[in-house]
């Protein structure tokens, strides 16, 4: 089979061809990856781990071959660029190479520098870019900052509609029933499509993670911005398409000494099959994005908390969490965490009152640290929330630091662009963190911020854009120092559940509760389907009830069908342990769980379409190829009138045999990987809702003669 060469022309300078390779394989133990090379004009090739689009022979660097692009003034960067003195910076790393490219204008003195990663075992390169002002005199305007903006081609030969870009994005959260929905589109000559967030939370509404396919090859591209950005799709009349992304808003000079940044871009490329390539970038999250604390991979978990019927912590005492522990380990429910939500401080019984950082000694008259020692005592650790961002009126911040505060003493959002509340809540949140005990830290961020930064755009034209990304630097920098300072904390990013996960914020945490949509089958079914994609891990939370509410006293029923359909690498229990539950059948399901769990980390392979209810079934495979093993999960909504399906599986040898099992006693299947990647497996649910988990083994590891 001939290699795959296709034309990737960025800016219309440094023409680069990518050349995918079908008989090459990357170093990762993953059958069937391959290996993209580029051809660069010169004849040079390199593996696309090495990325060339930022590679230059010389000083004077064609800037139109590069990846970004920005105004100065009234010049284009492209003209700049090869204009200004240029020097290179090289990195060294086994698997992750970062380079520095420096750019200086002689004349202004501004510092363009960008830093790039190139990964070795992935077709992946990720890059940031920023300003630095190194004269003594204001800087002229930057205008239309992009932190990627790339010119991509088909080939000068006509299509088919099939043939076309073809673009698939994915619902970002709304606390909706189609949070993570994945979408699928194809982008016509002289289209646009335009994706940005919802109020400044970056995902907030859609997801910053796209993948673009065209004539058999394409692109997965990420946004790494907490805060307000912009992806734009744009076609031109022939065969092009530009892919621009950035910071939304950005107009701005900077002062002696001042520096701003880019989003955090990633690219990865792909021949072939869209699902594979996600995969792929799967595989990239887990080795080089998720955070590894203490140098240690996440494993899976579960955790517990009582904030369902003590309306979040605002009922909660000392008592009460030492009684909901004991309850829980005593029913050998497997915990790893004890979770301490909103609620801890003093806050007259509203969990929103927000801005009085420090425990509630009404209700814990000895610190959380009383609640945090019980729980290390009986093997487990501790989670502690805190939304820093968001401040309530009466609050120990609008009474002693209104200069903090957008609205002053009012409700409103807290001036984390300045470095003065970066260094307050440094210190507040790392005392707290050590002098209770705590293990893992969980961020909310319960308020649109977009109309707080739109309003200092307003205040200063010539200033846009800088004000969030000062907040969102500083942001970043605090959780930085927290984990430096706890090199073994984890942290939990939530805002309003899933809206603020883009890929800077996934370089330092995990996402425990993906949505404040919680506890509802079908929805839950639907969202895990649409994130995994994406994300290996991921967390919800579960009452093992079918559509219980958020909050509630008193539930006595226990349903596989809505404990498997809330099932994720990290899994909330929320249960009332006072009641008369099924505890017997609680044991059970969490006893599976953890059969299944492990295989959540693998590839992920859709078996149905995606589907909120109706007559459809929805399911997919979990599959670990390097230990040969993997897991089903298949449900059938409450509407269908379908007992049985027969499902494609994805990733298996075919020359191996495989053995599946029911984990609920419904029976077993054994054979070849080529029958089962063939026919498939049929599976039966009676129950309608129902569920049906299967695990899979290679039998002995041995490949059919």
């Amino acid at each position: 089979m001939d290699p795959l060469k296709v034309e990737l022309d960025l800016d219309g300078v440094t023409a680069l061809d990518l050349i995918v390779d079908p008989a090459g394989e990357y170093a990762c133990d993953t059958a069937g990856w391959v290996r993209p090379t580029a051809t660069l004009a010169n004849g040079d090739t390199l593996a696309i781990a090495s990325m060339p689009i930022l590679d230059g022979q010389d000083e004077n660097i064609g800037a139109g071959g590069l990846p970004f692009s920005f105004r100065y003034g009234d010049r284009a960067s492209a003209d700049l660029l090869p204009k200004w003195k240029f020097s290179r910076q090289e990195g060294k790393g086994e698997n992750a190479r970062t380079d520095t490219l420096i750019w200086l204008d002689p004349e202004t003195q501004l510092e363009v520098r960008c830093d790039l990663t190139r990964f070795s075992d992935f077709p992946t390169v990720q890059w940031t870019v920023q300003f630095t002002n190194r004269g003594k005199q204001d800087t002229p305007l930057l205008t239309e900052v992009r932190g990627l903006d790339t010119l991509l081609k088909r080939h000068e030969i006509p299509h088919p509609p099939a043939g076309e870009f073809e673009l698939r994005s994915w619902n970002g959260s709304t606390c909706a029933d189609e949070d993570f929905k994945p979408r699928c589109e194809a982008l016509l000559p002289k289209s646009r499509k335009t994706f940005a967030p919802n109020g400044g939370r970056s995902s907030d509404g859609i997801l910053p993670y796209f993948n673009l396919r065209w004539e058999g090859v394409g692109v997965l591209a990420a946004v790494g911005w907490p805060g307000q950005w912009q992806t734009d799709f744009v076609r031109d009349e022939g065969t092009g398409l530009r892919l621009q992304a950035g910071q939304q808003t950005t107009r701005f000079v900077l002062r002696p000494g001042e520096s701003a940044r880019t989003p955090l871009i990633a690219l990865q490329f792909y021949r072939g099959d869209w699902v594979h390539a996600q995969n792929v970038w799967r595989r990239w999250m887990s080795a080089h994005v998720t955070p590894r604390p203490g140098g240690k991979p996440l494993e899976p978990f579960i955790l517990a908390y009582s904030g369902r019927v003590h309306q979040e912590m605002t009922k909660a005492t000392t008592e009460n969490q030492k009684e909901f522990i004991d309850r829980y380990l005593d029913e050998k429910i497997p915990l790893d965490y004890w979770w301490i939500d909103a609620g801890w401080y003093p806050c007259d019984g509203d969990w929103t009152r927000t801005g009085t950082w420090e425990v509630d000694k009404k209700r814990f008259q000895n610190g959380l640290r009383e609640v945090s020692d019980y729980a290390r005592q009986k093997g487990l650790k501790t989670l502690l929330w805190f939304e820093p961002e968001r401040m309530r009126k009466g609050s120990w911040l609008s009474q002693n630091k209104p200069e903090w505060l957008w609205n002053g003493p009012e409700d409103g959002l807290v001036k984390f662009h300045l470095d003065e509340v970066r260094d307050w809540f440094t210190e507040r949140i790392d005392s707290i963190l050590t002098r209770e005990g705590i293990d893992l830290y969980r961020q909310d961020c319960n308020l649109e911020l977009s109309p707080y930064w739109n309003k200092a755009n307003a205040e200063t034209p010539d200033r846009q854009g800088l004000v969030e990304q000062k907040h969102l630097v500083n942001l970043l920098g605090m959780w930085d120092e927290l984990q430096r300072r706890h090199p073994n904390l984890i942290l939990d990013t939530c805002a309003s559940g899933g809206r603020r996960i883009d890929l800077e914020f996934m370089r330092r945490s995990v996402p425990l509760w993906r949505t404040d949509r919680a506890y509802l089958s079908e929805p839950s079914q639907a969202m895990t389907y649409g994130l995994s994609f994406w994300f290996p891990f991921t967390g919800t939370g579960t009452v093992a009830c079918q559509n219980a509410s958020y909050y509630g006293e008193g539930m006595t029923s226990v349903e596989s069908y809505a404990f498997w359909s809330n099932v994720a690498p990290s899994l909330n229990c929320t249960f009332d342990v006072r009641a008369k539950l099924d505890y017997e059948k609680l044991r059970v399901l969490f006893s599976r769980l953890k059969r299944i769990q492990p295989f959540m980390f693998g590839d992920f392979y859709p078996l149905t379409e995606w589907s909120l209810s109706g007559p459809d079934w929805i399911g997919w495979q979990f599959d670990v190829p390097e230990r040969g093993e993997g897991c089903l999960l298949l449900f059938r909504h409450p509407a269908s009138q379908w007992e049985a399906g027969r499902f494609p599986l994805r990733g298996l040898d075919p020359k191996a045999r495989y053995r599946l099992e029911s984990v609920d006693g419904r029976g077993t299947q054994e054979g070849t990987g080529e029958a089962f990647l063939q026919e498939g497996v049929r599976v039966e649910i009676e129950e309608k809702p129902g569920a049906a988990i299967w695990v899979y083994r290679r039998d002995s590891f041995e490949k059919v003669p």
